[in-house]
């Protein structure tokens, strides 16, 4: 949120992310807590019905001190260049088997372009294994655990057998690399899905290791126990499944005819009929790749437009059109008098105002400053401040943002405060 309002920040005084890393991951975790939206990006958020910490819909009361301010850093133009460099070539590296032996398989003999791509996919495997070793502080404890993607060690064991295949069928058949030749789409593409399958059968969806690989390791053992997340990520995985089973389906109808009825030699074919038919087959194969990965980039891109939404909101309010569906925003202030008479009365007030919210967060801090949950991947108090202040100002606009405060005139208090009165409790 922080990240992406620069201007609110300005405007209210909000503090800025300290670890950029670190707000990547928790404005996802964030905006999933506190605020759903369908994929039509017109339509207006509405917050959820639990608060942003987690469980409990009111906190613990705590002493007063003042907000957490922590310093603003962000990287480099050289830490972002080799920041995007490394994130394009460990995306290329997920490609790159096929691309190893998609381009070799017409100048050599198919075991040759099937054992470049077992040899490309065993270094995949060995560099997953050493950026760990090296993240982990070159620590021998991370080697002996580490275990590879199942993808990755589906691509090794994929294309090693088929060049093991594609050896010995060369050493008792000469003309056996027509065949590996005319069967390597539906070979490759059909075993990508069988071990996707395979992954999701026995337990473990091939996703969960990429969301893994990008969540810190408190996030994701955190978000990894809930159910609607595992259930999410699956979801996912068979998406993805379908989808190369379908590209499957559709590109072995040409090598079937053309083993049945030309001996498995598209050549054979004067007409070259087969040879046509076969390119159309490969087109209509890339188009259900391409809408697959448009649908999925539009579900990737759910996070900006939330935080544009949020943005949007929170400098502009809700049009007069969105009041009329959700119902107008009502600010709530009262007072109400304990039910013990011997104690001070409180007041109740929905929060709006910038140095308010940082107060609310702080309350929030210190309310979870011994759970481990969060201590796991918010390791300071100015990280935890951020998270907490961010959710906060997330539905702050909606007035869905409560704080109850223990006293006789609140007005006075404040003033004897400097407009900076802590309150009791959060919700």
């Amino acid at each position: 949120l922080q990240e992406n309002c620069s201007n609110m920040n300005e405007q209210q005084g909000g503090a800025t992310t300290e670890d950029e890393p670190l707000m990547t991951a928790t404005t996802t975790m964030t905006t999933t807590t506190t605020m759903t939206t369908t994929a039509n990006e017109k339509t207006p958020l509405r917050p959820s019905s639990s608060t942003m910490t987690g469980d409990s819909s009111t906190t613990n009361s705590s002493t007063a001190n003042e907000p957490v301010t922590p310093q603003s850093s962000s990287p480099g133009p050289f830490q972002k260049l080799l920041i995007a460099f490394m994130t394009a070539f460990e995306s290329f590296l997920g490609f790159a088997p096929f691309i190893a032996v998609m381009s070799l398989q017409s100048s050599y003999t198919p075991d040759v372009s099937l054992g470049a791509g077992a040899f490309v996919a065993l270094f995949v495997i060995f560099y997953s294994m050493m950026k760990e070793f090296v993240k982990s502080g070159c620590s021998m404890m991370t080697l002996s655990e580490y275990r590879p993607k199942s993808l990755d060690v589906g691509q090794f064991l994929l294309f090693g057998f088929l060049f093991l295949l594609a050896y010995i069928s060369e050493k008792v058949s000469p003309g056996a690399g027509e065949i590996f030749v005319l069967w390597f789409n539906p070979f490759t593409t059909g075993g990508m899905a069988l071990i996707m399958y395979t992954s999701i059968v026995t337990g473990r969806p091939f996703v969960y290791d990429e969301a893994k690989a990008k969540m810190p390791p408190g996030l994701w053992q955190s978000l990894s126990s809930k159910k609607w997340f595992l259930e999410k990520l699956e979801k996912v995985a068979w998406f993805w499944t379908m989808t190369l089973t379908a590209m499957t389906a559709v590109i072995t109808v040409q090598p079937i005819l053309v083993t049945i009825f030309y001996y498995g030699d598209v050549n054979n074919d004067p007409t070259g009929t087969m040879a046509t038919f076969g390119s159309i087959m490969i087109i209509i194969q890339f188009m259900i790749l391409f809408y697959a990965l448009f649908t999925q980039a539009q579900e990737g891109s759910k996070p900006a437009r939330v935080k544009k939404r949020v943005c949007e909101v929170r400098d502009h309010g809700l049009s007069s059109k969105q009041k009329a569906l959700y119902g107008a925003a009502t600010p709530i202030d009262i007072s109400l008098p304990s039910l013990d008479e011997a104690q001070t009365p409180h007041r109740i007030k929905s929060l709006a105002s910038a140095e308010d919210i940082d107060l609310a967060a702080t309350v929030l801090v210190d309310a979870y400053a011994g759970d481990a949950q969060y201590g796991s991947f918010l390791k300071t108090d100015a990280q935890k401040q951020i998270f907490f202040s961010s959710s906060v100002k997330a539905v702050a606009c909606f007035n869905h943002v409560l704080a109850c405060y223990d006293g006789g005139d609140y007005d006075l208090q404040q003033q004897q405060n400097n407009n900076k009165l802590k309150p009791a409790t959060v919700m």
